[in-house]
């Protein structure tokens, strides 16, 4: 599924205009992506949560030309679904 099946689906269930379903699913995705610039974390019961995994830099090596390459640190989302 993606946004654009979710926002018709939650318009269709809860009987509301296509828009206004669309503003409300894009505050809930801008809410969840602020939360995880901040550092934060958002837990939603039953279905998942988001937090930010802060990865290390590394030297790693280039196959093609067989030239080591310094990788920069770098922060990336995570997702982690619920047990239910």
């Amino acid at each position: 599924m993606n946004k654009r099946e979710l926002i018709h689906l939650f318009a269709s269930t809860q009987r509301i205009d296509h828009q206004f379903s669309a503003v409300l699913i894009n505050c809930l995705f801008d809410a969840i992506k602020n939360s995880l610039k901040d550092g934060g974390r958002v837990e939603i019961r039953g279905f998942g949560s988001f937090s930010i995994r802060y990865y290390s830099g590394y030297t790693g090596k280039n196959r093609k030309t067989k030239l080591m390459i310094e990788f920069k640190p770098k922060r990336l989302p995570f997702f982690k679904p619920s047990k239910l």
